[in-house]
């Protein structure tokens, strides 16, 4: 089993599939390597753009954000 890194505006639903199919169980939402922390609007608006795009797989999703 694996989590993977995905865009998910431009990943096709037959590219979640073939990763299911080859064992990714979840997807990280990498916020920490930005060069500045995001706000509550930009990290509420992905967070939930992530959720849509794997929900229906049942993945969890990793978040790796900074909280200072």
């Amino acid at each position: 089993r694996g989590v993977g890194c995905i865009d998910p505006d431009t990943i096709t639903d037959t590219e979640l599939k073939t990763l299911h199919d080859a064992g990714v169980r979840g997807v990280r939402l990498n916020l920490k390597t930005r060069s500045e922390n995001p706000d509550k609007a930009f990290f509420t608006k992905t967070l939930r753009n992530y959720a849509d795009r794997i929900r229906p797989l049942n993945w969890v999703l990793q978040i790796y954000v900074s909280l200072h």
